[in-house]
């Protein structure tokens, strides 16, 4: 199920959206560490450039790196 929040699952289960789990009802949330890398927070880019604009091709480079990500096949 992912990183689903412990709440939501205990309210499908109770609501019978979801069949086949059994809850203890006194157990408790795991700390899960990779939520709370996924949540931390980031600084916004600024509203104003901070420097002099660029004066030559490629002075500067803006960019996003994202990968490797998965590749389905159709098929």
């Amino acid at each position: 199920m992912g990183h689903i929040i412990p709440e939501a699952v205990k309210l499908l289960v109770a609501e019978g959206l979801i069949t086949g789990v059994q809850l203890d009802p006194l157990s408790k949330a795991v700390f899960c560490e990779s939520c709370m890398f996924a949540k931390s927070t980031w600084k916004p880019f600024p509203k104003e450039r901070m420097r002099e604009c660029v004066k030559a091709y490629s002075e500067e480079i803006h960019s996003d790196l994202w990968g490797p990500g998965p590749v389905e096949t159709l098929g």
